[in-house]
């Protein structure tokens, strides 16, 4: 699940090309998933084009699914 006390770390397992690639890919949104585990976690993320039935399953799971506007200001 992805909050605001773990976001932080969570974004920085991702590297930047990673993002910048992502970023650049066609679909005005972003999937920020968490996989954690007992011994810590990481993010992916994928673009997509809007999709309703993706955002519910990542609110539903503690995901994020944002559009990219959204997600480069979280970045900075």
């Amino acid at each position: 699940m992805i909050t605001l006390g773990n976001i932080k770390e969570l974004l920085q397992t991702l590297r930047p090309e990673e993002i910048e690639n992502c970023m650049n890919e066609s679909g005005g949104y972003i999937l920020l998933e968490a996989h954690i585990f007992n011994v810590g976690g990481f993010a992916t993320i994928e673009s997509h084009e809007y999709d309703e039935e993706i955002e519910e399953e990542a609110h539903s799971n503690g995901q994020l699914f944002c559009d990219k506007n959204t997600f480069r200001n979280m970045l900075n």
